[in-house]
């Protein structure tokens, strides 16, 4: 069955995918301070990187990063639990790396979150760590997550680690 969107939806959508609309010229103009912000905090990282203050992590491992610039929604997390699981049966080690977003008491260092859940499986692993994370803990037994605000400092050893949402 096909979903019917009505003429005045069908026609604000359009007005606001063409930018002509009240309400998007009201939105641009609040927004406006937020971009100049963004915009300038970006020249910085990218000053950063291109005099060489900054400096890209080297890790002894093969390091595997699932996502884009999409945000929620769009299957990184199940993409990531599926290529975890191919590359555990093929006799790799694999570490997930998820950043913990959410959680109501996360910690700042990495945790290892199937260490965690094998000792509490009470509501204080739900305060210790966000859904998607305990989704990939339980989703792949044998296979260390790390959580944490850092991904980089969460990195262990293993044959190949993956950064879910690594963008």
């Amino acid at each position: 069955m096909r979903l019917r969107r009505s003429a005045g939806l069908a026609s604000a959508w359009r007005g606001v995918a063409e930018r002509r609309t009240a309400a998007h010229i009201a939105l641009a103009v609040l927004l406006l301070p937020f971009s100049v912000v963004y915009r300038w905090l970006a020249a910085l990282d990218r000053f950063r990187w291109e005099s060489g203050l900054a400096h890209p992590l080297r890790l002894p491992s093969t390091v595997v990063s699932v996502g884009g610039i999409e945000v929620g929604g769009v299957g990184k997390t199940p993409v990531t639990i599926w290529l975890a699981r191919r590359l555990a049966e093929s006799g790799l080690s694999v570490a997930v790396v998820a950043r913990n977003l959410g959680a109501r008491r996360a910690g700042h260092g990495p945790v290892p979150v199937d260490r965690v859940l094998s000792v509490a499986r009470t509501t204080r692993a739900r305060d210790m760590f966000s859904d998607e994370v305990l989704l990939l803990a339980g989703s792949l037994p044998g296979v260390s997550v790390y959580a944490g605000r850092s991904k980089s400092a969460a990195a262990a050893r293993a044959d190949v680690i993956l950064i879910d949402d690594g963008f």
